[in-house]
């Protein structure tokens, strides 16, 4: 039996990256085309870490099948680039023709957009080097601080950039950490912890955990305990300021999903 297409308002309000083919069928449809698009916005804009690094290892074979042979969105041409809104030409980077996926790194590079700096981690280890070169170009000039909060929201994406063989990025991760523990990007850091996504809350406190004692005591405006759950791991504690102590909890957890809670020291 076959199953109806989600429609796009369903897909904006609760799809996943999964359902970002739905959406690009419609690319250059009069009709469908801008309801697709502020899905594909409101999709991307949830996404975690293991949602984009499931699109860059899935979304060009998908395309590359029988189902989509002949699909205007595999049709995109360089030129085509720069007409993209945000979101599309973010996906763009993840576009089955390097000259394609080149532009879209070159387009918003010029455009200096922070939310883009998940989406050229990927491409500054892309296989075509013109791809690979200009991203870890912009990547470096987006090292400073009012890019930080940008930075630190791409932290989850650490773990699978540091696996990654073909080219050496971890030095980004390290500038990155460096600038995110930094005086300027406190702010930053202390507002990702309180209300950033759960992989985003769990990266800041492993960050802040691995700090010493008398550079966690800025990071809290007022005696606060982080408490991280994430399964298969052990407990650990790490020491704070007399004021408060950030705990960092990593056990079993019956639903198998990390849980970060905030509550104020007594």
């Amino acid at each position: 039996m076959s199953v109806e297409p989600k429609p796009f308002a369903e897909i904006a309000a609760r799809g996943t990256v999964r359902d970002i083919s739905l959406l690009l069928e419609q690319y250059r449809d009069a009709e469908a085309w801008p309801d697709a698009v502020d899905a594909l916005e409101r999709v991307l804009a949830r996404a975690q870490a293991r949602g984009l690094i499931w699109l860059e290892a899935n979304l060009r074979s998908i395309w590359s099948g029988y189902r989509f042979y002949g699909a205007r969105w595999n049709a995109l041409e360089p030129e085509n680039v720069p007409q993209l809104r945000g979101s599309v030409m973010r996906l763009a980077t993840f576009h089955g023709n390097g000259r394609v996926r080149e532009a879209a790194v070159r387009e918003l590079a010029s455009r200096s957009a922070p939310d883009a700096i998940a989406y050229l981690l990927f491409r500054a280890n892309d296989w075509v080097s013109q791809v690979s070169t200009h991203a870890s170009a912009a990547l470096e000039q987006a090292l400073t601080p009012a890019n930080a909060a940008a930075w630190i929201a791409a932290l989850p994406l650490e773990g699978h950039v540091r696996s990654l063989r073909r080219r050496s990025l971890a030095y980004l991760f390290d500038r990155a950490k460096d600038l995110a523990v930094a005086p300027a990007a406190r702010a930053a850091l202390s507002s990702a912890l309180r209300d950033g996504a759960t992989d985003v809350r769990r990266a800041c406190a492993s960050l802040v955990s691995s700090l010493p004692s008398n550079q966690q005591t800025p990071l809290y405006a007022a005696p606060t305990f982080v408490e991280v759950t994430e399964r298969r791991r052990r407990f650990v504690s790490v020491g704070a300021p007399r004021h408060g102590e950030v705990r960092v909890a990593l056990g079993s957890s019956q639903r198998r999903r990390a849980r970060l809670r905030f509550l104020d020291a007594r």
